[in-house]
């Protein structure tokens, strides 16, 4: 659903924005762009308060309607996890992918996502401690398991893409992450690790009292994101994800005839988006950001597809795809919610 802003962005704006899409942090838009951490704080507020963005993962999908699990605020920052290991599209979903991520604080963030918390596995479990993949059968002394895997096509460029852009890590990720909380039920563990397709650590995200800290795969600290996890406790978890099963029934509702289909064994409803695509700073060079997804595609239209059970409690799969002028459709994007489970401490 596109929106339009409260109030023009200004050029600079518009600059911090394009950089919010790549998954950048505050300190990395003030370091790209030669102003300092208190400014780009300000650049990002303002951003957020003119597109009327909850979170900045929501903002990153401007002028298109961000999918259920970026616009919940204490989802969001999950999906950061996921976008921060590799960041996303200038134009897309994702998403993701993020406490979810597609959960519980975010997706999250960022995204993605991520992003699983929401995603559930349909097949049952063996995992020792095993409960359910119910995020209604959380209770205190569990811990919330996921996996998703992200895919972002690179295209004829990658190398090119990977020089100037280096960043964004891999064409694919596997993301896992465990949230443990005590007999109280607070938050007392959270640790995000990112593979590459082989297995190899890649990047880490873990928490640090209520911050979140991310690491490369020798552990050195790459950034760190401020307070996301303060008071996070079974209670809030599970609030943040019952509002964000309500926003993804709301999509359910509005496209009452979504086709079906059947993944991994479970009908799913495809909800499906198209609009036009123009790229806004003419043809992409091999070295622009977009050149790895855009370059050898000459786009006309963006294709937007995600995947819910009927109760809207279950997100699969979310896609992202770009079509030519003759309607031949390229995946440029997935993410793909493999795993979530509720295990015993």
């Amino acid at each position: 659903m596109a929106r339009e802003p409260k109030e023009p962005l200004t050029p600079r704006e518009e600059d911090v924005l394009a950089l919010l899409r790549r998954g950048l942090t505050n300190a990395q838009l003030a370091s790209e762009l030669g102003i300092s951490d208190n400014t780009a704080k300000d650049h990002v507020s303002s951003i957020l308060h003119k597109l009327d963005a909850k979170t900045r993962d929501e903002a990153a999908y401007w002028p298109n309607q961000a999918p259920w699990w970026a616009r919940a605020p204490l989802i969001a920052p999950m999906a950061m996890l996921l976008r921060r290991a590799a960041a996303r599209l200038p134009f897309s979903p994702s998403m993701a992918a993020t406490v979810m991520a597609g959960a519980a604080l975010m997706v999250v963030i960022g995204g993605l996502s991520l992003l699983a918390l929401l995603l559930l596995r349909t097949d049952g479990s063996d995992t020792p401690g095993f409960v359910s993949n119910d995020i209604s059968d959380l209770e205190p002394g569990m811990t919330v398991h996921t996996i998703a895997e992200r895919y972002r096509r690179y295209g004829p460029a990658a190398e090119i893409y990977a020089e100037h852009f280096p960043e964004n890590g891999p064409e694919t990720l596997v993301r896992e992450a465990w949230w443990e909380f005590d007999q109280t039920g607070s938050l007392v563990y959270l640790r995000s690790e990112s593979r590459l397709e082989d297995g190899t650590l890649y990047k880490v995200s873990r928490m640090d009292g209520s911050d979140i800290v991310y690491e490369d795969a020798q552990g050195v600290e790459l950034d760190r994101l401020d307070g996301p996890l303060d008071g996070m406790t079974v209670a809030t978890f599970k609030e943040a994800q019952l509002r964000a099963f309500d926003q993804a029934l709301a999509e359910l509702e509005e496209h009452p005839n979504a086709p079906w289909v059947t993944i991994r064994g479970m009908e799913l409803q495809v909800i499906e988006q198209r609009s036009p695509y123009e790229s806004r700073n003419g043809p992409a060079s091999p070295n622009s950001f977009s050149a790895p997804y855009l370059y050898d595609l000459q786009p006309v239209e963006k294709i937007s597809r995600d995947y819910y059970s009927a109760d809207a409690a279950r997100g699969f799969l979310s896609e992202v795809w770009f079509a030519d002028a003759d309607g031949l459709e390229t995946r440029v994007e997935y993410t793909d919610y493999i795993v979530h489970e509720i295990l015993k401490n």
